[in-house]
Parts: structure tokens; sequence; C-alpha cells
């Protein structure tokens, strides 16, 4: 498989590569090895990338070993890419920071598309949300949840989703048109392409779902319990 992969990417050209499963760090000594100017090995194992950082280490600053939770990121560009296809003025902007941006934006270039790298946004992350049209949400958020999504819906804004459990009930309604019919880019884009065509009643009616789960109302229920 390592002739393969060499055949394949030519790295006796310089540049650089992504592994996006480095595992224990065989086919990235060899990118090194036949010429690559630097390899970013990509995995989510931690016991992995601990072995490959070990067997790694005499290859120096050629090969950097992350830990990949892209947190749905790489799903998201690729998404972006076959929206691009159908609505060619179509942007994405990217709101997080952390150690896995160069190895997306080596993703982006690969794909040939050009997102707005936004940064981390605390205080002024509504601004931001209202700025946009769609929310696609790809993967559950670092609080293992799908804040997001309801953040999104209070802003206004259209969230699209992959089929992740728990996003149906607060999408309600509006679940058969803004979750994709399976985890794809593909299936992704089908729903952001459709959605384009309706966006002023997806936004109103994403901002009246998302008041179901206010405080007033989520304290309604909490009474219904104590008192039932």
């Amino acid at each position: 498989m390592v002739a393969e992969v060499l055949e394949h990417l030519a790295p006796s050209r310089g540049g650089v590569f992504v592994d996006c499963t480095v595992g224990l760090g065989g086919h990235a000594r060899a990118l090194v090895g036949a010429g690559a100017s630097r390899v970013i090995g990509l995995d989510r194992d931690q016991h992995a990338l601990a072995h490959a950082r070990e067997t790694l280490r005499d290859t120096g600053s050629a090969i950097d070993v992350v830990h990949a939770d892209y947190r749905g990121f790489e799903d998201v560009l690729r998404t972006y890419a076959h929206v691009k296809r159908d609505l060619p003025a179509a942007r994405l902007m990217i709101i997080g920071h952390g150690e896995h941006r160069p190895a997306l934006e080596a993703l982006a270039r690969e794909l040939n598309v050009d997102p707005i790298w936004a940064g981390y946004h605390e205080d002024d992350l509504a601004e931001h949300y209202r700025a946009a049209d769609i929310l696609l949400f790809t993967a559950r958020g670092s609080d293992e949840g799908h804040r997001a999504v309801l953040e999104a819906m209070a802003c206004g804004i259209a969230p699209v989703t992959f089929p992740i459990e728990g996003v149906a009930a607060l999408l309600g309604d509006l679940a058969p048109r803004l979750i994709a019919e399976e985890s794809s880019p593909e299936s992704a884009a089908e729903k952001v392409i459709a959605a384009s065509n309706d966006l002023a009643n997806l936004r109103r009616s994403a901002y009246e779902q998302s008041q179901n789960f206010g405080y007033a109302q989520a304290a309604a229920r909490l009474i219904d319990v104590y008192e039932g």
C-alpha cells in the first residue's frame, strides 16, 4: 500500500501532505523519505499518536503529529465544495480555532474552496450567526450536545445538519427539510441548496421553533412534571 501511495502522491516534488490516519507513522515516514517537505499526521486514537510521536521522533520537524477531532469541520468543507457547484456565490464562514486549522486549510486548498476563517468568538457570537443564512452542523459540539443548533435558530438561522441523534427533537416539523438523509457531504449539500430557495420562511420558522426551548417554556414543563 505504501508503494501505491507514493506513486499517486509523487512526494518527490516536495510540498505539504496530510495523513488523516497516521496510525503508527509508516506512511508519513515514507512520504518524507520520498521527498515531501512536511507531513501533518492526524489521528483520533491517542495511543496511536503517542506511539507515532515516539517512532517518528528522528524525523524532527518534518512530521507534525496532531490529535484530530475536527468536530465535523472536514465534512463542512466537503459539503461547501458540493454547494459551490450549484451556488457559486455561496460563502462559508468557519468559527473556531485550534491546532487542526493547518490541516483544514490544506483540505480547503485540495477542494479548491476559500472559506472565511473567522476565529474564535464568544461575546459577539450572535452577530456572527446573524451574518449567516444557514448553519452547517455535521458533528456533536465540544459540549457533546447540540447547543449551536439552538443558538443559530434563536438568531433566526436555519441549521442544516447530519442525521445526528437528538437534532430532530430540536427542529420539530422542520426536521425533514433540514436534516440530511445520510451523514455525507453530498446529502447535506442537497439540503443546503434546497433551503437556499426558501430562506425567509425557514429562518422565521427556525426562530419560532427555538422559542419552544426558552426559559419560560422549560420552567412550565418542569412545573407540569412536579405538579402532575
